[in-house]
């Protein structure tokens, strides 16, 4: 089902068909977002909008795929996750967030993340609770401390943390997985600094888009 590409300001009046797998609302004019009863909702993309919020309030137990990013979110509510156990791909980058909720954790099967071009100061250590990330990108946040988070990780190929005023990070030394690694921009001191540039180095730096 896709309904791209037309103006649309909500969706209250004009519900989104139950028995919907696959949803495109990318660039229109959305202010709120409603999916009650789309129970076999996989894939959904909402990027492009102007969704102030996450407010998720009913089980979406099949979605494996949620793009809402540029929009102008604020906060994800503990709830929105909670309901979106088999969620595999989650993009909220280029919004206004602040606050991470760390039921993030829940999201196990959670493979892509991106958190980028947000306002976020703090991640919780529960995203080290989602094993089988291979993508994590926190690029251009307010991050300061990045511990006790990545050492479960061991999985994670790409991890982005370039343009934060970042002064502490710990765990990149378990990432067995990792092949490519941007810290540039960072106020990372110098013991840090050249450990991380051991990684970079041994990458292929050319793969960072």
């Amino acid at each position: 089902m896709l309904i791209g590409k037309q103006v649309l300001e909500r969706l209250e009046n004009e519900k989104i068909d139950e028995q919907a797998v696959e949803v495109d609302l990318r660039g229109n004019m959305l202010h709120s977002l409603s999916l009650r009863g789309c129970f076999y909702l996989k894939r959904i993309c909402v990027s492009g909008n102007a969704i102030t919020s996450l407010s998720f309030d009913v089980e979406l137990p099949c979605l494996e795929y949620l793009d809402a990013s540029s929009n102008l979110i604020e906060r994800v509510e503990p709830g929105d996750v909670r309901t979106m156990q088999q969620l595999r791909h989650l993009d909220l980058s280029n919004n206004a967030i602040t606050y991470v909720p760390q039921s993030i954790g829940k999201l196990r099967l959670l493979r892509y993340l991106d958190l980028s071009l947000n306002m976020i100061e703090t991640i919780p250590e529960q995203v080290g609770e989602l094993i089988h990330l291979q993508f994590l990108d926190l690029s251009c946040n307010r991050i300061k401390r990045l511990v006790g988070v990545l050492e479960m990780l061991i999985h994670l190929e790409r991890l982005f943390l370039q343009s934060n005023p970042l002064e502490e990070v710990d765990g990149i030394s378990d990432l067995i997985a990792l092949q490519v690694l941007d810290i540039s921009d960072t106020l990372l001191s110098d013991p840090h600094l050249s450990h991380v540039m051991t990684i970079v180095k041994a990458h292929d730096f050319a793969q960072i888009p």
